[in-house]
């Protein structure tokens, strides 16, 4: 019997962690309910339409209420989050990088351009 790929596994948990507990603890809930009703909890207004169609519209409605408190600056973990990502961005970049130049490959130089 073959080991299980760790990376399936870590998947896995990703997904777990992420949206099913997300839908435990009525995160779900709370972002489909705020863009129902066009406001936040606290009174703000949300905005609900972006392009005219409803269906795209309330996509993009939940994606504002979901990023809401990242970008509107009331959470302070938010920065730390935005660090991390960028800081993860810059790794994979050097990393890719220097694989370009350890094989050189015409078609992943191009992609540096």
């Amino acid at each position: 019997m073959a080991a299980p790929n760790p990376f399936l596994l870590l998947a896995l948990a990703g997904f777990y962690f992420l949206w099913v507990n997300m839908y435990l603890n009525g995160t779900i809930d709370a972002l489909d309910l705020t863009t129902k009703a066009g406001a936040f909890p606290n009174g703000r207004f949300l905005l609900n339409s972006f392009t005219g169609w409803n269906r795209l519209d309330y996509n993009f409605g939940t994606l504002v209420c979901f990023f809401d408190g990242m970008t509107n600056g009331s959470d302070s973990g938010a920065k730390l989050l935005y660090m991390d990502v960028i800081s993860t961005l810059h790794t994979a970049i050097i990393w890719f990088m220097l694989e370009t130049l350890r094989a050189p490959n015409p078609k992943s130089i191009s992609l540096l351009l």
